[in-house]
């Protein structure tokens, strides 16, 4: 299903369809409003561009409000500041919504998926919303990102029992019981940052389990045990299959 054909047709394709919907609900949440209230501009941009005829300008109002909301409470305490510089960390880099679109494409009602360096976890939450499945797991250092994900998640109504939030260093995270890793790239491919995804590669292949990976902007899959299978691969991201050992 991960095709060219999805590409082309992102913005017709029924979860991408869901995703705008669930979009404008967070943008348009009470809550979000009152903390973040130039959200509402590109909430009403987005609707006037929704009733045109113009699916570009439809597009690009859509991708100025997932890129809106995917930047709130990207602050950090001064001690998270320090952690993430050492880690060789990146500050809130947008994943897009093809990836998003394509991971609920392939989920399931049973999985467990994780977000290593979940931001405010507008992605994994959209991927919850559009594709419930059993348990997101959002694994942040920054406790104020954080709090703005549990913000998204009231406006989404997502259950608490759908949604663990972990604030902490993801190096350290145990990837036991899930299903799915989503991950988009938290830290830089060098230094510090390559020992992350070297980490993260062991770890999935020390795994009894045949879990997938979706990598964006892929620096993980180099890493991966030879047994892990790419199973489709773009500009943006790529999709692995790991072996059951």
């Amino acid at each position: 299903h991960l095709t060219s054909e999805v590409m082309d047709n992102l913005f017709n394709v029924p979860e991408a369809m869901a995703l705008e919907g669930a979009l404008l609900r967070i943008a348009i949440d009470p809550d979000v409003k009152r903390e973040f209230p130039d959200v509402s501009l590109f909430a009403d941009k987005y609707v006037l561009a929704r009733d045109t005829d113009d699916p570009a300008e439809r597009e690009l109002a859509l991708l100025e409000l997932y890129l809106t909301l995917h930047c709130l409470g990207s602050g950090y305490s001064g001690t998270e500041a320090m952690r993430l510089k050492d880690a060789e960390g990146i500050r809130n880099l947008p994943g897009g919504m093809f990836p998003i679109v394509a991971a609920s494409i392939i989920m399931s009602d049973e999985m467990v998926c994780m977000d290593l360096g979940a931001g405010n976890g507008l992605q994994g939450l959209l991927l919850q919303s559009i594709c419930p499945h059993e348990r997101t797991i959002q694994v942040e250092l920054s406790s104020g990102m954080i709090k703005v994900g549990k913000m998204f998640q009231r406006a989404l109504g997502i259950a608490s029992d759908r949604v663990e939030w972990i604030c902490g260093d993801i190096a350290s995270q145990d990837l036991a019981g899930v299903d799915l890793l989503y991950m988009y790239r938290p830290l830089k491919p060098y230094g510090e940052g390559m020992g992350l995804y070297e980490k993260v590669a062991m770890r999935l292949s020390a795994l009894n389990s045949r879990v997938m990976v979706l990598s964006v902007a892929d620096c993980l899959g180099r890493f991966l045990d030879e047994e892990f299978s790419l199973v489709y691969s773009n500009e943006f991201f790529s999709c692995y299959h790991g072996p059951v050992t």
